[in-house]
């Protein structure tokens, strides 16, 4: 995937996904904030959500490494000994999407012959600092769900009742009566 979908002056091709296109963007960043002087880290990792499983996608270990849900005190949820990646351009971005995606569950279901049977989780950590020095750190999370065509029934529905299901979460929002 490296290059396959930026061009030599770091712009997305016609056919890229939102992964490379956002990959162009936080090298755009990195760019401004080096010329002006102000630090940016940015870390990544990848996660695959499948039958209430959480795995670790860009753990170095040869073993599949799950990861267990924690509440802290701030109200947030952690993961505990979740795999963060320093980025350091568009390149080092695309090189773990690209080892995260290798290691996803797929399976040929008669439609597709990859069609992948988890939730996949791609979360980037930026931190840096506004105009004025104040500190600014923000979490994106891009989600590709599970493709549900022609896949077993008891899949399917473990997948989107698990509490971790972006489908679970919207249905109990809905029956709870809550906004979006």
């Amino acid at each position: 995937m490296n290059g396959a979908f930026i061009d030599d002056n770091m712009k997305p091709l016609e056919h890229a996904g939102i992964l490379p296109r956002v990959a162009c963007l936080l090298q755009k960043d990195m760019e401004k904030n080096q010329k002006l002087g102000r630090p940016l880290n940015i870390e990544v990792s990848a996660l695959e959500i499948y039958c209430e499983k959480i795995r670790d996608m860009l753990n170095p270990q040869p073993i599949q490494v799950y990861l267990n849900l924690q509440n802290s005190s701030s109200k947030k949820v952690n993961l505990v000994g979740q795999t963060w990646i320093p980025i350091h351009g568009a390149y080092d971005f695309l090189d773990q999407i690209e080892l995260s995606q290798s290691k996803r569950i797929f399976k040929n279901n008669g439609l597709n012959e990859r069609s992948s049977r988890s939730h996949h989780v791609f979360q980037i950590k930026i931190d840096t600092f506004d105009k004025v020095g104040k500190r600014v750190q923000s979490l994106l999370n891009i989600v590709d769900l599970a493709g549900s065509e022609g896949s077993k029934v008891r899949e399917m529905i473990e997948n989107s009742k698990s509490p971790l299901s972006p489908l679970s979460s919207t249905k109990s929002k809905l029956k709870a009566g809550g906004k979006f």
